[in-house]
């Protein structure tokens, strides 16, 4: 498998993607499997929210909707995916559903909610 992530929560690394937006599962010890690396291919407002967004995200075989209450999120934007299933620290799974009316299929995530530190230079760069 080509990963694009390999990871612990001391330790990250990223292989450079210049181009390709294909995705792999993320192996990482500690259990993250099933987040992924993809990228926002439509980014609109939620039409009941003020501060929610809708979005598609290619996640590589096919694009899922994702609600998303992240003020930065934005089409073209590479972004980590935590896939239903996954079980991310703290023992929260992520599960598909509906935010207020709209499906979600995952979740997002910022780099602390999967328990790595924001002020790791290598991942801050890569992501944004």
């Amino acid at each position: 498998m080509n990963s694009l992530w390999n990871a612990t929560a001391q330790k990250c690394s990223f292989p450079v993607l210049e181009s390709d937006i294909r995705t792999d599962v993320v192996i990482v010890g500690g259990g993250l499997a099933g987040v992924i690396v993809a990228e926002v291919v439509e980014c609109v407002e939620h039409p009941d929210s003020d501060h929610l967004h809708v979005c598609k995200v290619n996640v590589g075989d096919e694009v899922l909707q994702i609600v998303c209450g992240a003020p930065n999120v934005r089409k073209g934007l590479k972004v980590l995916v935590a896939l239903p299933g996954c079980i991310l620290p703290g023992d929260f799974e992520i599960k598909a559903g509906k935010i207020r009316g709209q499906e979600s299929n995952g979740m997002i995530c910022a780099l602390y909610e999967i328990g790595i530190d924001k002020k790791s230079q290598i991942v801050t760069a890569y992501i944004g």
